[in-house]
Order: C-alpha cells, then structure tokens, then sequence
C-alpha cells in the first residue's frame, strides 16, 4: 500500500507541468478507459463461468448481464 500511495505521489507531482484540463483528460485516458475495458470485457465472463449451468451459452448471458441487477450469488 505505502509504494501504490507512492507512485500515486508521483504522479500528482506532475500536475504543476500541465494545465487542469489536461491533467483531467490524462487521468481519464489512464483510469476511465481501461475501468470500462474491464466492466464490459473482463468481468462478464468470470459471472458467466459462476453461472454457466442457468444459461444456454455465453451470448445468452451477455445480454442478460446488462440489466444491472444484482445477480444470485449461490454458495
């Protein structure tokens, strides 16, 4: 955790060489990108593999998966 604070540090320390703005638009290409990336591409096949046995194959779930209700967790 202190070397993640630490680069996050870092990072913040470059924001005197640019304007606001441009600091917003770089954070959002480094954060707000790959966080969608990840949400749409990353994550759906890891709640399919959970759930394979509901569903008749991966395109099935996909458009299931978007009605952003919680879904049954089944221990």
């Amino acid at each position: 955790m202190p070397l993640l604070l630490f680069i996050s540090a870092l990072a913040l320390y470059g924001i005197g060489k640019r304007t606001p703005a441009q600091f917003r638009r770089e954070r959002f290409r480094r954060l707000f990108i790959p966080l969608v990336f990840g949400m749409l591409v990353i994550v759906p096949p890891q709640i399919y593999y959970e759930h394979i046995k509901e569903y008749n194959g991966y395109w099935d779930f996909y458009k299931d998966g978007f009605q952003f209700c919680p879904y049954r967790r089944k221990f």
